[in-house]
């Protein structure tokens, strides 16, 4: 590997040696001693250029390497931060405040996403008026489609008879089809 060093060496500043018209037209019509001293004083200026410029590349190498070393470093502890805080696990004080607060099984993401929003705690969450706002939104919506299922699930495949749509009617119970109970009254009038 040295000798490749040396070899790449010495054709480089040869290359240099031979490419400087100046140089090689200062040479013409002096002796070859005086040729033969320029030319190694040339060489060695020369080498001490290329060594120059190498350590200068070998340096600016190593800095660009400590800088990309620290920028990977920075980057790898962010994603360290980041998995960190992606954590989507409750701790027990986190359960603790959910079953405290009789959170439904279907709001337990809705809080834990708002808390990880707001950069806040679970029980700090809870205790906001916006989330409450939510849940208590949440719910109703789920109140009403109770309500709704009950209602169908009552309904009976028989009719009912005249006397007793009329009774419901009287206590605010209506049949689903208004002509039920129009044809119930109409009945009724007529004695049938």
């Amino acid at each position: 590997m040295e000798n490749e060093n040396k070899v790449t060496l010495n054709a480089l500043i040869q290359e240099k040696l031979d490419g400087d018209t100046e140089f090689q037209s200062s040479l013409e019509g002096l002796e070859d001693t005086e040729k033969d001293q320029l030319i190694a004083d040339k060489k060695a200026e020369l080498i001490e250029q290329e060594f120059t410029a190498r350590e200068e590349r070998a340096i600016k190498a190593e800095e660009i390497a400590k800088n990309q070393k620290i920028r990977a470093e920075k980057a790898e502890s962010a994603a360290k931060t980041a998995k960190v805080e992606d954590k989507t696990e409750l701790t027990s004080m986190d359960v603790i405040a959910i079953t405290r607060a009789n959170i439904a099984d279907d709001d337990i993401l809705e809080v834990t996403e708002y808390a990880k929003f707001k950069g806040i705690s679970i029980s700090d969450a809870l205790k906001d008026d916006k989330l409450k706002a939510i849940l208590k939104l949440n719910d109703e919506k789920r109140t009403v489609a109770t309500a709704a299922n009950v209602n169908v699930s009552k309904r009976s495949s028989s009719k009912l008879s005249d006397d007793s749509i009329l009774a419901n009617t009287e206590r605010g119970i209506f049949p689903d089809d208004p002509l039920e109970l129009a044809q119930a009254r109409l009945r009724k009038k007529m004695g049938k």
